[in-house]
């Protein structure tokens, strides 16, 4: 017997149902899941924030304080400091920019999956108020056009378990 003959060896393909990634809009995700990765965002750009605002924001306006005696006595003023300055600052706030950009990337990517589990396109999340109709509404039990159900039975019936009939 040859290895690819082996049936110990086999591997199943992967399944197109389930969630594959969180950065791919295929599958479908509970209320749950939507509203916990929804906290993610919300806890990762509120971390972004404050660090920018507690130690670039103030910065970016101390420039002249922070201009020493020996500076001053060597001729370097406050136009010198901001251009240095300037180029530090421009990239900190791309990268806030780019990392909300991922972060907004990230949740309408959700959002689409959140849709899938209610059997609608995801294009319904970028809809006004009816998308918040479909975000608490309850999920289609079983499989739907967009995939199995994340939220698998309670109890699974084996066929050895199941009673013969009389």
């Amino acid at each position: 017997m040859t290895k690819a003959q082996n049936i110990y060896d086999y591997k199943t393909p992967k399944s197109g149902d389930y969630e594959v990634s969180y950065f791919l809009p295929k599958g479908r995700i509970t209320i749950k899941a939507f509203f916990l990765r929804l906290l993610l965002v919300v806890v990762l750009y509120s971390c972004s924030y404050l660090v920018y605002s507690e130690h670039f924001i103030p910065k970016r306006n101390n420039i002249e304080n922070n201009i020493s005696a020996k500076d001053k006595e060597d001729g370097i003023t406050y136009k010198d400091l901001q251009k240095g300055f300037a180029t530090q600052f421009q990239i900190v706030e791309q990268f806030q920019i780019y990392f909300l950009i991922v972060l907004l990337a990230f949740f309408l990517i959700q959002g689409a999956k959140r849709m899938h589990d209610v059997n609608k396109s995801g294009w319904y999340f970028l809809v006004p108020f009816y998308n918040i109709i479909l975000l608490f509404s309850r999920g289609t039990v079983g499989q739907n056009n967009y995939g199995i159900d994340p939220k698998p039975a309670k109890k699974v019936k084996y066929y050895d378990e199941l009673k013969p009939e009389e």
